[in-house]
């Protein structure tokens, strides 16, 4: 059995809670069993059973995603500790499911990292970000193969699609979604897959130097919000 944990398990384990974080409440069963795979091999590979995987890596997973969210080495010990109660049963039933929402909510609400000059990328595209500073984090540790983003949108410039970019980087945000889980679906939000996938376009520009002018970052929000806007409320993207 395993004595110690990796970095790459702890890492795998915050981005499996963010995923949860993301999905539809009344479809948490079927995110968890599309999840069985990879929750299997990652205690497989710790040498330790599934519950005790995550028993043993959801308190440090949340004080990570808690430390972030502050902006601060050490985290509020009892913001992180609700946190990790509850993600230890996020995924036993939409009720559990909405409560760990809620506590990410309130994480990820706080102006530690909410206020536009205290996000990552303050005056290179987060300044245009509609949303509480959610999904950095998650991108930064789940490793997205930015090579692929840019072969996409690659592809529709070449068509002349006018709303190529925005379709290219839902597809590449749902693929890595997936690819993350281990699986070929999920269920998100299409709230929280416009803003997931704004946040990749930055991020991927950091990593990528894609080239993108702030002229067209704005226009490219102007249209991811409206899409999310044109989703029902209670939609689920597969």
């Amino acid at each position: 059995m395993a004595d110690s944990l990796t970095v790459q398990e702890i890492q795998a384990s915050i981005s499996y809670l963010y995923i949860l974080s993301f999905c539809p409440p009344d479809q948490i069963h079927a995110l968890a069993q599309a999840g069985l795979p990879l929750r299997s091999g990652l205690a497989l590979q710790a040498d330790l059973p599934e519950a005790e995987f995550f028993a043993r890596t959801i308190p440090e997973s949340c004080r990570r995603i808690t430390a972030f969210h502050q902006r601060l080495p050490i985290p509020d010990q009892k913001l992180k500790n609700d946190l990790s109660r509850a993600a230890q049963t996020a995924q036993e039933s939409p009720e559990a499911a909405y409560l760990f929402q809620q506590q990410m909510d309130r994480i990820c609400s706080l102006p530690s990292r909410t206020e536009k000059n205290k996000r990552l990328r303050p005056s290179r595209g987060c300044q245009f970000c509609q949303a509480p500073c959610r999904y950095g984090f998650f991108v930064l540790v789940s490793r997205p193969e930015y090579t692929l983003l840019q072969k996409l949108l690659e592809q529709h410039e070449n068509s002349r699609d006018p709303g190529g970019t925005l379709k290219a980087t839902w597809s590449f945000t749902t693929s890595h979604l997936w690819r993350t889980l281990g699986t070929r679906q999920g269920y998100i939000s299409p709230y929280h897959l416009g803003n997931l996938s704004y946040c990749l376009l930055v991020l991927a520009m950091a990593k990528s130097r894609l080239p993108f002018p702030e002229s067209e970052l704005a226009s490219f929000q102007e249209w991811n919000q409206a899409l999310i806007a044109g989703w029902p409320a209670n939609a689920a993207h597969v």
